[in-house]
């Protein structure tokens, strides 16, 4: 049975899904950027860290793909499902170039991401062979093209093609209710009202105890509620989520790192590029310099 507690302005929170399409049902996926990436066929790793979900079809080639305890042999036709905040390795094959196919996706209500991560690649891992390749890799073209053509049907077609992609990933014995991805409706509450109201403040420091006040709990109770959760204290995801506007910041327009600083709550560039460092392996200058020369994907 599907619960919800209804809250008058806002989407409904719902209680825990029992199957994969009662998680998708409930699922909203919003799309980042939709890209090809080209490895030129050295048989060096690679690694790094997403401020997003990432759903890859290999068009050609063959890699190794590795991240938490998971680790896939994709080849050509396959598609590979990445996690955010997370360091991965991809390994090409050497001598073969490797050319993907890439949506960046953000998943919300917030509560579902550990779930969601569980339920799609404890079966398969990061990587599996779609029923009908030709069928996605059509569909992924004809995203590309929509999306670098800046037309409004391309956020539908990522989704379309995430709805035909994902339910072959599920593992239909995978328990969403059994520890340590059960969780309850209370639990959801808190956790969207804590993810609202922190993005809001994104822009300055996030103080933990200035939120638990505005949400009328206790500092324990947050951390708890996260780490049991999400599996990460509330600390962790607000820094998580600031990260991410602020790699936008740094990809998409010419502000200084003492601007972006300033702008999101750091005390300096210096700090704000630690931090980055701490969460991207790379400083934001460096980055930048990667994304305008066309190697970040």
């Amino acid at each position: 049975m599907n619960m919800t507690l209804k809250r008058v302005g806002d989407r409904p929170i719902q209680y825990q899904a029992d199957t994969h399409s009662n998680l998708l049902d409930q699922a909203v996926f919003t799309v980042r950027s939709v890209n090809e990436a080209v490895w030129d066929g050295a048989n060096q790793p690679v690694t790094a860290v997403l401020s997003n979900y990432e759903l890859l079809f290999l068009l050609e080639g063959e890699a190794a793909f590795t991240q938490k305890d998971y680790h896939s042999d994709a080849q050509t036709g396959d598609v590979v499902l990445l996690s955010p905040f997370t360091p991965y390795t991809v390994c090409p094959v050497e001598g073969q170039p490797l050319r993907c196919l890439s949506i960046h996706f953000l998943l919300s209500p917030s509560y579902m991401e550990r779930v969601f991560d569980g339920m799609f690649h404890s079966k398969s891992g990061l990587a599996v062979k779609p029923s009908d390749p030709n069928a996605i890799h059509t569909l992924m073209q004809m995203l590309l093209e929509s999306w670098n053509a800046g037309s409004g049907n391309a956020p539908a077609l990522a989704r379309a093609v995430l709805y035909a992609v994902l339910p072959q990933m599920a593992d239909e014995s995978f328990d969403p209710k059994a520890e340590p991805y059960a969780y309850t409706r209370s639990q959801a509450d808190l956790i969207d009202r804590a993810v609202r109201l922190a993005a809001e403040g994104l822009a300055g420091p996030v103080r933990i105890q200035s939120l638990v006040r505005h949400l009328g709990v206790s500092e324990s109770r947050l951390n708890k509620t996260f780490n049991d959760v999400l599996g990460i204290p509330p600390s962790r995801y607000f820094m998580n989520m600031k990260m991410r506007r602020v790699e936008e910041m740094v990809a998409f327009t010419d502000m200084t790192m003492e601007e972006i600083s300033s702008g999101m709550g750091f005390s300096s560039a210096f700090h704000l590029s630690r931090a980055y460092k701490d969460t991207f392996g790379v400083s934001p200058s460096q980055f930048r310099k990667q994304f305008r020369m066309g190697f970040v994907k």
